[in-house]
């Protein structure tokens, strides 16, 4: 017998019941909607195109797609990561031709310093004070919840929250941070 391809039925309905879902797992592992949504879009390009020499039914299709985009997302995650590290590396490496100066340290303390108030804006005053006051200020949870009248479990609860909020804006952040030597690089060495 002859492969006569996926239906067009197939299709659509592998599309149309499903690309929010599929959306969704890829923002899972991504935490980009954007890369998401252009990654699903993608993959499905990808199944319409070959639509004549892939065939199966339409569980089957789910289940190659959705393999398909989970794939596709941690080969982004890969190259993400790459590029982090390359990055960093280059980043270090800019800083340590500037540290004569103490450039380098401003940079960093104007950074931090930039990032704690954008993270602050996102959360409860409570929650970023406590933060502060545990995180540079060195308090335990016990002398947390006696100093802001909490208890210990309202302190872990703040703190896990804070740090979430403080990993999404340095992650947010992060472009910012890196391309930042470059222009004084660039700058100074003119």
């Amino acid at each position: 017998m002859e492969n006569q391809g996926l239906s067009n039925d197939v299709i659509i309905t592998l599309y149309t019941e499903n690309v929010e879902r599929f959306e969704s797992i890829a923002f899972r592992y991504l935490r980009d909607r954007e890369k998401a949504r252009d990654i699903v879009s993608e993959c499905y390009e990808y199944v319409l195109n070959r639509k004549d020499s892939l065939s199966g039914s339409l569980a089957e299709m789910k289940t190659y797609l959705l393999l398909m985009i989970k794939d596709r997302c941690l080969n982004e995650i890969r190259l993400d990561t790459a590029r982090r590290e390359r990055l960093k590396d280059l980043f270090e490496a800019d800083s340590d031709r500037l540290s004569d100066d103490n450039v380098s340290r401003r940079m960093v303390e104007w950074d931090m310093r930039k990032v704690l108030e954008t993270a602050g804006s996102k959360m409860q005053k409570r929650a970023f004070d406590i933060y502060v006051s545990g995180k540079i200020g060195g308090l335990s949870y016990k002398e947390l919840a006696k100093l802001y009248g909490v208890t210990q479990n309202r302190v872990s609860k703040d703190m896990y929250k804070a740090n979430k909020i403080i990993q999404t804006v340095i992650r947010d952040y992060l472009h910012i941070i890196t391309v930042f030597p470059y222009l004084i690089y660039f700058f100074i060495a003119k």
